[in-house]
């Protein structure tokens, strides 16, 4: 399973081209977790309807909507303060469920 971040779904929507993830991961389920899913929502208030897309690739079932289990939320809460919602919990299913984070977010990087 890939969880997708905010950043991610933003950039392809921008693009008009979120169906690409699907041609880049055809093996994979495509994931956000409820918080990218309120930022989407709340970035749509805003004005930036281009994100339109996001939402209907969720409403439609093609992006699938995650809601934390306990666990995910206790991983939440050991994550540093400065990271978005949205970016903390998919950290934490990404590390609770072993699936791969897709963002764009560069401090995410680990130095090896």
């Amino acid at each position: 399973m890939i969880i997708c971040d905010t950043n991610v779904l933003s950039t392809f929507a921008r693009a008009n081209e979120l169906g690409l993830l699907f041609k880049l991961f055809p093996k994979h389920e495509l994931a956000i977790p409820q918080a990218v899913y309120e930022e989407i929502n709340e970035a749509m208030r805003r004005g930036f309807t281009f994100l339109e897309s996001a939402l209907q690739f969720v409403d439609s079932g093609q992006i699938h909507l995650l809601t934390l289990t306990a666990e995910e939320k206790i991983e939440c809460t050991v994550l540093p303060k400065s990271l978005g919602r949205g970016e903390s919990e998919a950290i934490a299913i990404c590390l609770r469920q072993r699936a791969i984070l897709f963002s764009n977010e560069t401090r995410f990087l680990k130095n090896n």
